[in-house]
């Protein structure tokens, strides 16, 4: 009884100490502080992930604009100077010169008077003088002429002239052309005028350009069937004071063309015109 007694405790015993060991693996271990809840898991940045690029701004475009273009100041150049001589029944006679013109620019122009030189057969200067214009303005494109008068004391110092040289032609670049730098010309004529000395130019001239006149002018070219000039004249009286919307006419030999080209003017040039300083 004591010996089973005895074996009973000692068996109790060693069932105690199996079951208060410990387990000291350590895959156990780091297994079980390894579990999380995924739901509450916090989401770490990807170190290699590429970093997020902007989007490029877009450059706002600009329209090139266009400049204008410049248009040309006003461009006179001298065409051709005209020697035209003539005999008389007294003294030794005279010459018109007449200095033909063109706008080659891009605005209109502004004539002013222009010189001239004369020149003897042997290059000796004769005389100097001045050629007035018989139109003030030129459109872009427009031809327009000059006219001076010599006289000579002899019929051999009329004879000895070899050339009449233009020294330059003087004008100025204006904005635009006058109300008034071309007035309305009907019935242009050419004929012998008194005793048949002189040519004498007449017309009709209308000022339609909404303005009383204050210093209107007149002056002609005589042509002959290719359009070169034959002679000139002018007249600074008749349509002086011209009232707007009236017409007069004028009848002129100032300028001295002679008579006798009056077989070959096929055309007379006339313009009408309100002077300006």
């Amino acid at each position: 009884m004591h010996r089973f007694f005895a074996l009973f405790v000692a068996a109790l015993l060693l069932a105690g100490c199996g079951s208060a060991k410990t387990s000291t693996n350590p895959d156990a271990t780091a297994a079980v502080g390894a579990t999380q809840d995924p739901a509450v898991a916090t989401a770490q940045p990807d170190e290699t992930a590429a970093p997020a690029t902007a989007e490029p701004t877009a450059e706002p475009t600009v329209e090139a604009t266009s400049e204008p273009t410049a248009v040309p100041d006003a461009n006179v150049s001298m065409v051709k100077t005209y020697y035209r001589p003539h005999a008389s029944s007294y003294g030794g006679g005279g010459a018109q010169v007449i200095l033909e013109v063109k706008n080659d620019g891009g605005t209109p122009a502004k004539l002013s008077s222009s010189g001239f030189t004369v020149y003897a057969k042997n290059g000796d200067v004769v005389e100097t003088g001045d050629f007035n214009p018989l139109v003030q303005f030129l459109a872009p494109g427009e031809t327009g002429y000059l006219g001076a008068y010599l006289s000579f004391d002899t019929a051999k110092a009329r004879k000895n002239v070899g050339k009449v040289v233009a020294d330059d032609v003087s004008f100025e670049s204006v904005d635009e052309m006058p109300a008034c730098a071309h007035l309305k010309v009907a019935r242009p004529k050419a004929t012998k005028g008194s005793y048949g000395v002189w040519m004498s130019v007449s017309g009709v001239v209308t000022n339609d350009c909404g303005e009383d006149l204050s210093m209107g002018n007149i002056g002609a070219v005589m042509l002959d069937a290719k359009g070169a000039p034959l002679g000139w004249a002018s007249d600074a009286t008749a349509i002086s004071d011209l009232k707007a919307g009236k017409t007069k006419g004028f009848k002129t030999e100032y300028g001295f063309a002679p008579g006798s080209i009056a077989k070959n003017v096929k055309k007379t040039l006339v313009f009408a015109y309100d002077y300006e300083f």
